[in-house]
């Protein structure tokens, strides 16, 4: 007894100070090992001085702060990225000059060790919990490798290799995914028949992710929604009481509320900062985006490649092929007989298929093994769970746009999967009765996977130029964008915008047409 309890507190203190040295490695990669963690990076004031607004009272920002990436209302510039990284800027205010300091890095960095933290003491707390009854060698080898793919091989990772304005939302909304996939875990995935599991930091962790991603707060969301449905049927059949829709659904309002108030409370919220803003509470992304203004008659502008009714469905077809391969070779033949509109390419790209093999190896095998047992109610809901946690993925695949960064919104289902098989692996080493052969190749197989995987991210990290140097394809001044640029932008006035949107449209069919027959389309 006494050697079972020095051994499990020897294993999380092996296991605490791992993860410490995994901190500075994270933070020292980040940084190019300068550990500089307020050196400027593109558009860094950006949210700098939007928590200045705010303590102003106003929601516009400077436009030589985001420049191009504002959107343009009533002479003022705004901006449409999650507003949660302000809240770093908050805990700075008091000891440093927001208006002259860059901490964009600070804020990618503190948003994705939280998480990142957040996960791996659940890792060890689910570990240590099971390890009193289950002392298989094998859990060892299973948290080892579950922490380092987190470490060096997650989405949380390379989005904390640059501190762009870019990833400052993804780090957000990777930091709360990581702690939803925390409390996820400490629950057990819900499989037990728990009625005592609160819902209320479920429904704050989704709440608060409709201010860092919209995507992955949908995602959240949905996924809550379940979680308080699986609840409530339970509450049910446990009183013995009537288990049909509309009495599950007063049940819920009545068991979860708190929740479910929570939920509602943060979507006012994005609606009021919309209507706020843009004077329109549905308008996301606002518009009179500043590239429109200063892009010309491009390819895009002009929609040279042609888009069907269902452009945004069969865009999934080239857009997973090229994140899968790193390769466009196939895109643009690909867009033009699918009909899926033009689709801008954002280069450096890294194969999926090699990053994250071991992830979508699990997701794949997840998906048909659930699929396969279809019958049994567990297995209904846990693949309905996946399709939620698969849906702001689904929303980014069928995003005109393809670049790196926007993975980490795939992320999110594929680790959810390498979770649940985590788990479901740890809770059964000690019953396993598969044939040892088979076995065997199926963990080197993952092995092989994982270790291809970080040593490219770590590639990436040490090596690579796009951790350093992400950004627009174009010379940057200052880390904005030029002076020139900024000047037009200042100077749109809602009649300038008026006035420039009319002379847009007389013109366009001219000028697209010129386009088309210079680049022979």
């Amino acid at each position: 007894m006494l050697s079972n309890c020095i051994n499990r507190y020897g294993i999380a203190i092996s296991t605490t100070i791992a993860m410490m040295i995994f901190v500075v490695l994270t933070v020292g990669m980040a940084t190019q090992w300068t550990f500089d963690l307020f050196q400027p990076q593109f558009l860094w004031k950006a949210y700098n001085h939007y928590f200045l607004s705010m303590l102003e009272g106003s929601l516009d920002v400077p436009v030589e702060a985001i420049g191009k990436e504002g959107g343009y209302f009533n002479s003022k510039a705004y901006m449409y990225y999650g507003l949660l990284p302000t809240f770093v800027r908050a805990l700075l205010f008091p000891f440093i000059d927001l208006s002259q300091t860059p901490v964009s890095y600070f804020s990618v960095l503190f948003f994705t060790l939280v998480g990142q933290v957040a996960l791996q003491v659940s890792f060890i707390k689910v570990y240590l919990k099971i390890s009193k009854s289950n002392r298989h060698a094998l859990n060892l080898g299973l948290l080892v490798g579950v922490s380092c793919l987190l470490w060096f091989g997650s989405a949380s990772f390379m989005i904390s290799q640059n501190a762009t304005l870019y990833h400052e939302p993804y780090a957000a909304s990777l930091c709360l995914v990581n702690i939803y996939l925390a409390l996820l875990l400490n629950d057990g995935f819900f499989q037990k028949e728990n009625r005592n599991i609160s819902l209320i930091p479920y429904a704050l962790l989704a709440g608060l992710c409709i201010h860092a991603r919209m995507p992955t707060a949908l995602t959240l969301y949905l996924v809550t929604g379940i979680l308080i449905l699986v609840q409530t049927v339970r509450v049910r059949k446990q009183t013995q009481l009537s288990v049909g829709p509309f009495s599950i659904l007063i049940q819920s309002l009545r068991s979860f509320w708190p929740a479910i108030s929570i939920l509602g409370l943060f979507g006012m919220s994005i609606l009021w900062l919309n209507y706020a803003k843009y004077g329109d509470a549905l308008s996301f992304m606002g518009g009179n985006y500043g590239y429109f203004f200063l892009e010309g008659f491009s390819e895009r502008a002009c929609k040279l490649i042609p888009q069907s009714d269902f452009a945004n469905i069969l865009r999934l077809v080239p857009n997973i092929i090229v994140y899968l391969t790193g390769s466009a070779d196939l895109h643009w033949s690909l867009s033009w007989h699918l009909a899926t509109g033009f689709g801008r390419l954002e280069t450096p790209l890294v194969p999926l298929a090699i990053l994250w093999g071991l992830p979508i190896f699990c997701f794949l095998y997840v998906l048909v093994t659930l699929a396969r047992d279809f019958k049994s109610n567990t297995n209904k809901i846990l693949l309905v769970a996946l399709m939620l946690f698969s849906v702001g993925a689904f929303f980014q695949l069928k995003y005109a746009t393809i670049t790196h960064r926007y993975t980490a919104e795939l992320w999110v289902p594929l680790f959810v999967c390498v979770l649940y098989l985590w788990f479901r692996l740890i809770n059964s080493t000690k019953d396993l009765s598969e044939n040892r052969v088979l076995l065997k190749l199926k963990y080197a197989l993952g092995m092989c996977l994982l270790v291809t995987g970080i040593s490219c991210q770590l590639y990436l990290a040490l090596t690579h130029d796009y951790y350093i140097n992400d950004g627009p394809g174009v010379h940057i001044w200052d880390y904005h964008y030029s002076d020139e640029d900024n000047a037009y932008l200042r100077s749109l006035t809602p009649e300038k915008v008026a006035e420039f949107r009319l002379e847009h449209k007389a013109q366009k069919n001219q000028k697209c047409a010129e386009l088309a027959e210079k680049l022979g389309r």
